[in-house]
């Protein structure tokens, strides 16, 4: 890195590029593998189902002001790492 004919801004910008793309195209594929999964087998769609309600009523249990929300409210609020 201490070497500037090596490591230029355009190089620096060219690799981050790459490492973006990549995490990119990983996230969509892995994202592709589960719906794919999910379509095939109606029981581990279920399981996901059933997991999101428990997390769901445990959050409306710990946060009764979560109960009004539409769907796509609540899981903007539940849905995070910790909870994943």
């Amino acid at each position: 890195m201490q070497n500037p004919d090596v490591f230029t801004d355009e190089v620096i910008v060219d690799e981050m590029l790459d490492f973006f793309t990549a995490a990119a195209e990983t996230t969509q594929n892995a994202s592709q593998t589960f719906i794919n999964h999910w379509i095939k087998d109606n029981n581990s769609l279920q399981k996901v189902r059933e997991e999101f309600e428990q997390i769901k009523e445990r959050e409306i249990a710990e946060n009764p002001e979560y109960k009004d929300l539409s769907k796509e409210e609540l899981m903007s609020k539940i849905v995070n790492m910790e909870n994943c």
